[in-house]
């Protein structure tokens, strides 16, 4: 078998990716005390019902802080949706809810960060390869 040199070293998305990466890192970091407190009072005003008292919001806040507020906001617009009744949800349901589409966009975030460095050391063992025969 002969040597292959087809393997280009730099390619414009290599360059991307951190990029891509950092923003996506961004976006999955955990929301804020206001984020939570606007998901409440959201659900609260839309249902015309009352949010729980200070002891009660640091439950929630303690419980749902760790999501990022784009998923926070995607399981408020599914509340609205589909809960019959005008109550807020317990922070169980609000998990159960948030818990799977966190778990899989993390996921998603550490396998593309590990694929991007192992290409990383591909390329400079290529690199250091061509080098050396040069």
């Amino acid at each position: 078998m002969g040597k292959e040199d087809s393997f280009l070293i730099e390619k414009k998305i290599d360059k991307e990716a951190p990029i891509i990466i950092s923003k996506m890192a961004k976006e999955i970091k955990s929301c804020t005390e206001q984020d939570v407190a606007v998901a409440l009072e959201t659900i609260a005003s839309t249902f015309a019902i009352n949010i729980p008292d200070k002891i009660g919001l640091q439950q929630y806040f303690k419980l749902l802080l760790k999501y990022p507020s784009f998923l926070l906001n995607n399981c408020i617009n599914d509340i609205l949706k589909t809960f019959p009744y005008p109550r807020l949800p317990v922070p169980k349901e609000f998990m159960d809810r948030l818990e799977p589409p966190y778990v899989y966009h993390l996921k998603w975030l550490q396998d593309v960060t590990k694929s991007f460095y192992r290409l990383e050391i591909h390329k400079q063992k290529a690199y250091i390869n061509r080098t050396k025969e040069d």
